[in-house]
This record gives C-alpha cells, structure tokens and sequence, in this order.
C-alpha cells in the first residue's frame, strides 16, 4: 500500500522544500474569503525564503486572479507569482502555434459566467450567441447557477454534432463557493467528450501549467518542490505525474465524502485508491 505522511502544519516540513505551489480555492479561500491561518501560512513561508506560486484552475487570467484576491487579504505580498488555467488558454489561443489551436477559426462560442469574460480580451476572435454559427467553443465553465450538466445538454450535443472541438480552460469538474457547491468547466468538458465532443484541456493535472510553473521557479530540484492542493484529481495527480512533492488538504473539495477534518487512514486510502494517486503528505488545511 501507498504511504503517506499526516502534517498538522506546514511548519513541520516547511525545510524539506523550496518553492510551493499552492491551490487557491478550496486551499487559500473560498471565493469570498480566506480560510482561517491561511494568510499566516503564507507570511511564513515568505519570511524564510520561499518561493511560492499560486496554481489556479480559475478560468480567467493571472492578473484577474491576483486582483480577486485582494480584497480577501491575500495580495502580491503573499506570492511571487499566479499560474492560471485561464492564462494559458488565453495565451494558447493568442499565439495559435500548435496544431489544434491553429485549426480553430476565429468564431468562438463562450459557455461560461460573465465574471470569465476577460478571457476573451485581446484576442483575435469573433464571439457569435449562437453556437451553430461557432467555429468551436471556449468553456470557462456553468452558465448560470447549476449543479449538474443536465441545463447545457442540449447544447453540448448540438456542439458535438457539428464537431466543434471546445477549448477548456478549468479542469475541475466541481467548485465550492461560500459553502455551496456547483459545477465547473471541466464537467462541461467531460459530458462534452461522452457525447463525442473533442476537447483541449489548460491546467492541472494538465503537464502545461506545472511547465509554466518551472519556467517561473528559480530553479530548485523538482524534490524541492511542493505541490499543495484539495482535488486529488488535479491538484495530487497533476503533481505525481510531473515528479513534484504533493500535500492534500483534506478541508476542500473532498471534505463531503471524507466526512471529517480528521478522516482515519482508511478513509484516505480508500480516496486515494479510487483516484488513482497518493500525495506525499496529508494536512488538515493550510496553516503555519
């Protein structure tokens, strides 16, 4: 079996590592405010010298996210930098230097809420309302409240038919703002696929954004790095799969099924085994 190490606090390991990448929602807030002793984590870390980014799947791009931030207590004092999913997509869809994005056209149908809308900016597009007029789509996630794919899957199967490919710019398939939980891009993206759609994904587990991080690093050994994130999906496998160091945080997206913020050894094992990685490290949440 997998082992894995529990960590009341980042403290403990925090000479063990570097740099860290670190998750915003569901590790540092939850979209209206920071989680308790999370900023104080994050001073720390800053105070002995560590290099950390914040790895986001937020369909929108580094600077919005950084300016979201803000008002929660969480500013560019905090970070060296912010890698979003939305700001590779963007940046893919600007230099269309690869096979699939050069292929798209500029016709472009966003599925998304208005708050993404910045991800069209400055690109050479054109945005039509209705998809059979689309060359394909931009999925930055829900339109409108919904929990479930159920609202968009007329249009998803519309999509498919004309074999528009979709560029997804937040893998995650859930997210859980001020408590309540809603679906995101990535489940879109995923419903789009069974129904014979073709999509690109941007972000974790994705190699494209741990890449991205690289680039930004200062160069320490990838055991050097941390990787701290609440979506064993992602955030654990994305990590495993580009050879980094990972910490779940079991007070996020999984804390439903777990049932506790102090789940047994089975319990995550059970998790773990399902999802089909194990991180490194098990912490409660993210504190100092």
């Amino acid at each position: 079996m997998n082992a894995f190490e529990f960590c009341d606090g980042i403290s403990a390991i925090a000479d063990r590592h570097d740099a860290f990448l670190i998750d915003a929602w569901g590790v540092l807030h939850d979209g209206t405010a920071a989680y308790p002793g999370a900023v104080e984590c994050l001073q720390q870390l800053r105070s002995h010298g560590k290099q950390i980014i914040i790895l986001s799947n937020a369909a929108r791009r580094s600077n919005d996210v950084a300016a979201e931030m803000q008002p929660l207590g969480i500013t560019p004092a905090h970070f060296d930098h912010v890698v979003s999913s939305g700001e590779l997509a963007w940046q893919a869809l600007k230099a269309k230097d690869d096979a699939f994005h050069s292929a798209l056209g500029r016709k472009c149908f966003y599925l998304g809420p208005r708050r993404s809308q910045g991800l069209l900016d400055g690109l050479d597009l054109i945005q039509v309302d209705d998809v059979k007029q689309a060359s394909f789509i931009l999925n930055a996630g829900a339109q409108g409240d919904s929990d479930s794919t159920e609202s968009h899957q007329a249009l998803l199967e519309s999509a498919a038919a004309q074999g528009l490919p979709m560029v997804c710019a937040n893998p995650d398939l859930a997210a859980i703002r001020a408590g309540i939980r809603g679906i995101s891009a990535g489940a879109l993206a995923k419903r789009y696929e069974e129904v014979g759609g073709r999509v690109r994904y941007h972000g974790k587990p994705h190699a494209d954004i741990y890449q991205a991080c690289f680039d930004w690093l200062n160069g320490p050994p990838k055991e050097r790095v941390l990787a701290i994130g609440d979506a064993v999906r992602t955030d654990i496998a994305g990590a495993v799969a580009s050879g980094i160091h990972s910490a779940f945080v079991v007070c996020g997206i999984h804390l439903d099924r777990l049932g506790s913020p102090a789940p047994t050894s089975a319990q995550l094992s059970q998790l773990f085994k399902e999802q089909g990685c194990w991180p490194n490290l098990v912490i409660p949440m993210l504190s100092w």
